[in-house]
């Protein structure tokens, strides 16, 4: 889910794209985000100016861990941008001191940040052999390489590659450019973001 936070009709929402398709969120639920974000920017600016950090205590959640040995806990406490703990009512009860922030989640469930690392198997398996385009800093650079490849590689066939940034060369590259270096092959490059391509005629 990717999130966006906005504001219609003169409330605030939290729109989540699921699936593809764009849903707003229970209200419930836009208002926690809110708060969890004017928490993080007020404990950065706390943290910047060097004061002591304000607790913040969410509790009457269902808070999942991804710790096996308590996969879900009641609350947890945030101090200084950091979780300080996680735990039950009655264990982070202790730490509460009465400069405190207490925000009630409402039994909403509060899940961890996700970190998404992936490969595209298929992508990363061609890119071993395709020619590697990571390095040319500039289009000059890049049809040198081309040319290379296809000066070792039988006409009629494919010249594959991958990882050229256009955005440091001033122009964007055109077909023109590779029907140059490369007449008699079928030039396919991908840019380095893997969302658009270069070909030739």
């Amino acid at each position: 889910m990717i999130a966006e936070f906005g504001v219609g009709r003169g409330s605030l929402h939290l729109v989540g794209y699921i699936d593809g398709r764009r849903r707003k969120v229970a209200p419930l639920l836009g208002r926690l985000f809110l708060r969890l974000l004017v928490h993080v920017i007020t404990s950065g600016i706390v943290c910047a100016k060097g004061d002591s950090a304000v607790r913040t205590f969410y509790r009457n959640g269902c808070v999942l861990t991804v710790d096996a040995a308590r996969p879900v806990a009641d609350g947890f406490v945030v101090e200084g941008g950091r979780f300080l703990a996680v735990g039950g009512r009655a264990e982070l009860a202790g730490l509460l001191g009465p400069a405190d922030q207490v925000v009630d989640l409402g039994g909403q469930t509060v899940v961890p940040g996700l970190i998404d690392a992936h490969v595209h198997f298929s992508l990363f398996s061609f890119g071993l052999t395709d020619l590697n385009l990571d390095g040319a800093d500039s289009l000059e650079a890049a049809l040198a390489l081309v040319r290379e490849r296809a000066a070792r590689t039988a006409p009629g066939t494919w010249i594959r590659g991958m990882g050229f940034n256009a955005n440091t060369w001033g122009r964007w590259p055109t077909r023109q450019d590779l029907d140059g270096v490369a007449p008699d092959h079928f030039v396919i490059l991908w840019n380095k973001d893997v969302h658009s391509i270069w070909v030739n005629s």
